[in-house]
């Protein structure tokens, strides 16, 4: 599918169509049938936009044009290729999906493993109008305008892992249970509280009709209440003779004085906070809590963030505050989130004749000069070693996705650490593309308009802020796994999160209902992990998380649980991912550090992504992606309609009851 031509420059087209954003004062709506839509990315906030753009605004997919640098989809939701001396196993996950199997016992890569609520009204929302299942007919689609080679690379990849989902026998009566607790009460646009249980006829009617849509699939992959999978042990310490010890999570851990002062931080308004940290609202005495741990492991908080993201965290999720150490409200994916959510997605839209665009890395934006608006005139592109114009008409609109988390990784293998983290220094004076784009666009010598794109240096150069270091581990004997769900008191086979509370890393892990890749081998077994505070020294193992290789962060964990290392070792394959900027978005700021995903006066520009300004809502989740793509298609398409509200914003008196009950314990 083709969309307007390449050129070196922009050549205005067209009349400018009339859109409710003020583009002309009328507030008529924008005319789909004479829109281009260009998404820049090819993440979940640009799928997003796509079936939002086709199902409620009516614009034909041919029309629908997105671009992405890399050879496949899924931005930061699909992992990278490994490098030619790693471990990675090539048929894991993201981009490193192979149609063909590799050799036996290598690793798969899992990045990150996202939680799900039922309270991710947007998210769910665009599952909703995504048939299921949904396999692309024809490669055609997905090749680009540029009909590269990347292109046709990329289907192939998602086409053989979505003809292998297909396939998979599990596919409708015995699809994997999505680990952790599905959510209270059933998944609806209008999502009851986390006290109203879903009822057993109920379950087992929906149970009984196959899934129509995405989100029925989804919903089909829940737990009925009385199987949501859940272990009895939140929190490991450590005790006196060296051997693993439960935590007693059924009590927070808050001294009066700690009490009180989180009442008073969550009764605080947003605008009270300024650009203050957490820690500068709590006693060190906080952080050593049951809460502190807990809520800092699920979410990711470190003491120096952001107290604006853990105030909406709070409020946003203090329905769940009673669910705190079973994480019972949380759900997942039924399988890993690529080929969960990315493959049916990109399947959807390919069938439809979305026009992706591989290969193509956006370089900066060009608007349309002698006005005070904001137009975008067109987009310049690299692509197959030529620099290029996309001219972009009045008429048609701009997505960009802004920024990635996932920027700067470095993988390791079983035997070789990642490679050292740059200095900020050199990340200042070395942008990425993805980065480079936003910085451009924020940069008033060179953007008119740069005041309305927030400071993306805030986010990208306080690496020891916001680094982590992620692993998996994939073994291939059950035995270590099964001694740790046994002790752990799992009910189905899951650990939905598990924290070393006495680890310097802060290790947490988590293991999902297996498999969780579709070409995994029955007997083998793959988890994942993350440290929180990677630059510390480990107890065992004497060195930095960032400096290990996968298999001294496994003997790390053996050691907590006082397990013999071997065999378990010598079975098993741990790969490590360093990400200097995984935490990024909850670096503290300002009220303008985030741009607005509508900036004022954009006649035909749009902002998606992690570090855009949505109020409530929080950063850190695919809803906020979600919501962030709405939004902006919404409000540019002149639509007379609003993403759903954000949960939580108003909270019942029960819910409230129930929080507070929680904390004084």
């Amino acid at each position: 599918m083709e969309g307007p031509p390449l050129t070196n420059s922009y050549a205005a087209t067209t009349t400018t169509v009339f859109v409710n954003n003020g583009a002309t004062g009328t507030g008529a709506q924008r005319d789909p049938l004479n829109t281009d839509a260009w998404l820049v990315g090819g993440g979940i906030a640009s799928l997003a936009a796509a079936v939002h753009l086709i199902t409620d605004a009516q614009v034909p997919a041919s029309r629908i044009h997105i671009l992405e640098a890399s050879p496949t989809p899924g931005g930061s939701m699909a992992a990278e290729d490994e490098p030619k001396d790693s471990d990675a196993r090539p048929g894991a996950a993201g981009a490193s999906a192979r149609p063909t199997l590799p050799p036996a016992r290598k690793g798969y890569v899992i990045r990150a493993a996202r939680k799900l609520n039922f309270s991710y009204r947007c998210f769910y929302d665009t599952l909703s109008k995504v048939p299921y299942p949904c396999r692309s007919k024809t490669k055609a689609h997905a090749n680009g305008a540029n009909g590269s080679t990347n292109g046709a690379a990329a289907v192939a990849v998602v086409e053989a892992v979505a003809e292998a989902k297909a396939k998979a026998k599990a596919d409708v009566e015995g699809e994997p249970e999505p680990e952790g607790g599905a959510s209270e009460g059933h998944v609806e646009p209008e999502p009851e509280p986390a006290s109203k249980q879903e009822s057993e006829p109920e379950q087992q009617k929906h149970d009984e009709e196959p899934p129509k849509t995405l989100l029925d699939h989804i919903r089909r992959n829940r737990s009925s209440p009385k199987e949501r999978p859940r272990t009895k042990i939140r929190l490991v310490s450590m005790n006196e003779n060296g051997r693993p010890e439960t935590v007693d999570t059924a009590t927070m851990g808050l001294n009066p004085r700690d009490q009180a002062a989180l009442m008073a931080f969550i009764l605080r308004s947003e605008e009270s906070l300024g650009n203050a940290t957490i820690r500068d609202f709590f006693e060190l005495e906080f952080f050593e809590t049951n809460f502190w741990d807990m809520v800092s492991t699920m979410y990711l908080f470190k003491p120096w963030h952001s107290a604006i993201e853990l105030r909406r965290y709070l409020h946003r999720f203090l329905h769940e505050f009673p669910n705190i150490s079973t994480m019972a409200g949380m759900e997942y994916m039924p399988s890993n989130d690529f080929e969960a959510a990315i493959v049916p997605l990109v399947a959807y839209l390919r069938e439809q004749g979305v026009d992706f665009q591989y290969g193509t890395t956006a370089q900066t934006l060009k608007f349309a000069p002698n006005t005070r608006d904001m137009i975008v005139s067109g987009i310049a592109v690299h692509r197959e070693n030529s620099d290029l114009i996309i001219p972009v008409r009045p008429s048609d609109i701009v997505l960009i996705t802004l920024g990635s988390m996932a920027s700067g990784s470095k993988s390791g293998t079983n035997t070789r650490p990642p490679l050292p983290m740059p200095t900020n220094r050199w990340v200042h004076d070395h942008p990425d593309p993805i980065w480079k784009f936003w910085l451009e666009l924020a940069d008033p010598k060179i953007n008119p308009h740069a005041a309305k794109f927030g400071d993306p240096r805030l986010f990208r150069e306080h690496q020891g802020e916001s680094m982590g270091v992620a692993f998996t581990i994939t073994m291939f004997d059950r035995t270590f796994i099964q001694h740790l769900l046994q002790w752990a008191g799992s009910t189905h086979g899951t650990c939905p999160l598990l924290s070393f509370r006495d680890s310097p890393w802060l290790v947490s892990i988590t293991i999902p209902k297996q498999p969780y890749f579709t070409d995994q081998d029955e007997d083998t077994t793959v988890f994942w992990g993350y440290g929180l505070y990677p630059d510390q020294p480990g107890r065992f193992v004497n060195k930095p998380m960032t400096e290990c290789s996968g298999r001294e962060i496994l003997t790390e964990i053996l050691r907590f649980m006082d397990y013999p290392l071997e065999p378990t070792l010598e079975n098993s394959i741990t790969l490590p991912v360093l990400m200097p900027l995984i935490t990024s978005p909850y670096i503290k700021r300002k009220k303008d550090s985030r741009p607005q995903v509508v900036p004022k006066g954009s006649k035909n520009l749009g902002l998606m992504g992690q570090y855009v300004e949505i109020e409530r809502d929080v950063t850190f989740t695919m809803e906020y992606s979600v919501r962030s793509a709405q939004t902006a298609v919404y409000e540019l398409m002149g639509l007379d309609k609003k993403p759903p509200e954000v949960f939580g914003e108003d909270p019942s008196a029960a819910v409230l009851g129930e929080a507070l009950k929680t904390l004084m314990v």
